[in-house]
């Protein structure tokens, strides 16, 4: 792409991005190409070369989500070029797609479309209605749940929100006999209604397309006698140890209500876990991979976010009175995260001003290592993200996975589920479950009303620097008075 010397504002389109304004990350964190966008270790000596004979002291590095394609990056770095641009700061956006929020929204549209999946939700909610006594307001008594009953719930767009709080409350009375005893009642009830339930057919012999959605040892593990379709014993003890696995998450109060957690057990027991390593650890490694350290001659497979790291530190050394900023939108937290820990590892020197997370995706552990715990590193921090409220009204995939990106990764695409999201509100509470030192430490921090580290998304007061009316994940660097605050705080 040729280098153009002046950022074109109201630009749209690949065509019209400025190679001076962004640094493209290929496959595996390396200069290769990917798209229709290519950096070379020669573009980032050009950025360089501007910034020395423009005499510019501001620089502002973004980083977009990490989860999305090359164009909506490029999209990105135009947009965010202009705010930054008009507070007076240099813009360079890393652009590093994956694709990842797109594939992960059809996937799990194509899953929930299943008949095998419908069926299996059908069975679970009401399993686990009927054992802990939910109302769902049918003609039987409580304890009595139909399909119809079931079906009122998920026609809702908040399925079961009002049945959480007894689920709940039973759930953390159980002890783990209960719930070892409650496995096996469930094992029993859930053959004996397969054996009698007319719509069986969507579990014990799903179609090929819906087989291969599946995890292939155990759609192999499954498999019937005669090989045709699924044993409905093998059925029976999967589906009873997902709810089972349900009833755990209440009981340690680490569910994501009772819809919710339902989906992402199934997901996690037939689908998406292996999926999830591979997409999401991908898209980490590549936010690793990206700082490794570089040997001479460079060439395709060398990491461009190391050499710009090492013309940074040579640019600000040579010029005491730069000032950088860091700003990570989503995943791009992890990238900024292992940025800093590089440059410790690596002993290169690099001033930071401002490190500003938006809605941050990496964990909490990871923040808290390369951030919480060594706030020598930077001068001021800044997170912006949703009230918990709104993070739950916030849908990922409307219908079918009613809470938001945050939750998903949470829930599903984590080692564990309910793992610790550094964007999310849930785990600021300083209250069980969440007491682990890391988490009360950052809970702390965050909150420290002298530094006013976090601002929460239409709860947050008024003031420069500290507003945003963000109602979806995305909306950070779209939303006018997050804009506003980005642009209040880099040209400060």
């Amino acid at each position: 792409m040729k280098v153009r010397s002046e950022f074109l504002l109201g630009s749209r389109g690949l065509s019209e991005l400025c190679a001076l304004n962004f640094v493209n990350v290929g496959p595996k964190g390396t200069f290769k190409e990917s798209g229709d966008l290519k950096t070379s270790p020669q573009d980032i000596d050009a950025i360089f070369s501007y910034l020395e004979q423009a005499k510019s002291t501001k620089l502002v590095v973004h980083f977009h989500g990490g989860l999305i394609s090359e164009a909506s990056g490029a999209a990105t770095a135009l947009k965010m070029a202009q705010v930054y641009s008009k507070a007076g700061a240099h813009p360079v956006t890393f652009i590093w797609e994956t694709g990842l929020l797109e594939t992960v929204s059809r996937n799990v549209l194509q899953i929930g479309e299943t008949k095998l999946f419908q069926t299996l939700l059908k069975y679970l909610l009401r399993q686990l209605a009927k054992r802990f006594g939910v109302d769902l307001g049918g003609r039987g008594a409580v304890g009595e749940v139909s399909d119809e009953d079931v079906k009122r719930q998920l026609a809702e767009s908040d399925p079961f929100s009002d049945k959480e709080a007894v689920v709940r409350a039973k759930a953390e009375s159980l002890n783990e006999a209960d719930l070892q005893q409650l496995r096996t009642d469930m094992e029993l009830d859930i053959q004996n209604d397969l054996e009698t339930d007319d719509a069986v057919g969507g579990v014990t012999a799903p179609p090929p397309d819906e087989k291969k959605l599946m995890k292939p040892a155990l759609s192999d593990n499954l498999r019937d006698e005669a090989g045709r379709g699924f044993s409905i014993a093998g059925v029976a003890i999967l589906v009873a140890k997902v709810a089972v696995q349900v009833v755990r998450r209440f009981m340690k109060g680490r569910d994501h209500g009772l819809y919710t957690t339902v989906v992402e057990e199934i997901l996690r027991a037939l689908y998406l876990a292996d999926f999830g390593a591979w997409t999401w650890g991908g898209m980490k490694t590549v936010a690793s991979a990206m700082w490794l350290p570089n040997t001479e001659p460079l060439g395709e497979d060398a990491y461009p976010g190391s050499y710009f790291m090492l013309k940074l530190s040579a640019y600000q050394q040579a010029n005491p009175d730069v000032v950088v900023d860091l700003v990570g939108h989503s995943a791009g937290s992890i990238a900024i995260c292992n940025l800093f820990a590089a440059l410790e590892r690596q002993k290169v020197a690099l001033r930071i001003r401002n490190v500003i997370f938006l809605a941050p995706a990496c964990l909490s552990r990871l923040m808290y290592s390369e951030i919480v715990s060594k706030p020598a590193r930077f001068e001021r921090f800044r997170v912006f993200t949703m009230t918990d409220e709104n993070e739950q009204k916030d849908q990922l995939v409307p219908k079918f996975y009613n809470k938001s990106l945050l939750y998903f990764i949470s829930g599903v695409l984590e080692d564990e589920p309910d793992t610790p999201i550094a964007g999310m509100q849930r785990f600021w509470t300083g209250k069980p479950p969440f007491i682990d030192p890391f988490l009360l430490d950052s809970t702390a921090w965050l909150g420290d009303p002298g530094a006013r580290r976090s601002v929460l998304s239409i709860a947050a007061e008024g003031g420069d620097g500290f507003l945003s009316s963000a109602l979806r994940h995305g909306d950070f660097d779209d939303d006018p008075p997050t804009l506003a605050s980005l642009r209040a705080i880099v040209s400060a």
